[in-house]
């Protein structure tokens, strides 16, 4: 065997859907339902930033202070939400990877990495990742698409006491090189779990749209509260289908992670 060639025990995708199915998600199901509610509380307050950003006047710089108002309030707006992923990506990387682990299941877990020492220092390199796959994104999209697997399980490398003493650059290095050759693992998985939730969102476009187009045919006065009567009940139904597929996608996304991090970690074997 050649130096320095390293042991890759293979497992499929297959296999981490079957293994995923082994674990609790009701914890985290209730976690993304937790901070759905808080996330739509943040944006509308948010939006009530409107008439702050407003009162700003940029009229020496253009013509039209209103634009850039509306640029301000979207940049504020934007920053927000980029906190608020951080936020979300390293709670539920906690819970997800201490349920896998048999540590606990407990919805504290997935606040606890936010009351340690650490705490900017992970935000800031959580944002810093967010904000370069959005820039990649913008500019060329396809360095975004790269970056993003290239991060992929950046938010479990924050959590994991055995990388706690990397520096900024060291994580972000960490990250690239356990998803070497396993970003198209990634993007499998993503698709296992995911597509599915795509194909039932296309479906519910288009029996809606033919629903509607079946009532005006038909004559029927179609008001907002009819087409309201009808979303409702579709809308909460996809909001829970999409939170049982977040809560076992991130299950099996800490399986990964552990799986490509032993893989990475096994010593070299010397040739005999």
């Amino acid at each position: 065997m050649k130096n320095n060639e390293e042991v890759i025990k293979i497992i499929t995708i297959k296999d981490i859907v079957k293994k995923e199915k082994e674990f609790p998600k009701g914890t985290i199901f209730a976690f993304v339902f937790l901070w759905t509610v808080i996330v739509t509380i943040i944006m509308f307050i948010g939006f009530d930033f409107s008439g702050f950003v407003s009162s700003f006047d940029f009229s020496d710089i253009s013509s039209d202070p209103t634009y850039y108002n509306i640029v301000k309030f979207g940049i504020i707006n934007q920053l927000i939400v980029t906190l608020i992923g951080s936020v979300f990506a390293i709670g539920v990387a906690q819970l997800s990877y201490s349920i896998v682990r048999g540590k606990g299941k407990e919805l504290s877990i997935a606040f606890q990495v936010w009351t340690d020492t650490k705490i900017f220092k992970r935000t800031l390199i959580a944002i810093l990742s967010i904000i370069s796959i959005r820039i990649g994104l913008k500019l060329l999209i396809v360095p975004g698409i790269f970056l993003t697997y290239v991060f992929g399980v950046l938010s479990f490398i924050l959590i994991d006491e055995d990388y706690h003493s990397l520096s900024v650059i060291e994580t972000l290095k960490k990250s690239w090189e356990l998803m070497k050759n396993n970003k198209m693992n990634l993007f499998l998985l993503q698709l296992k779990y995911f597509l599915p939730f795509f194909i039932f969102t296309l479906v519910f476009s288009i029996v809606f749209s033919i629903l509607l187009v079946i009532l005006i045919v038909m004559g029927i006065s179609v008001s907002l509260i009819i087409i309201l009567l009808l979303l409702t009940p579709l809308i909460i139904g996809a909001f829970v289908y999409s939170f049982y597929i977040y809560s076992k996608y991130y299950i099996a996304l800490a399986i990964f992670y552990k799986q490509i991090k032993e893989d990475k970690t096994i010593q070299p074997i010397e040739e005999v």
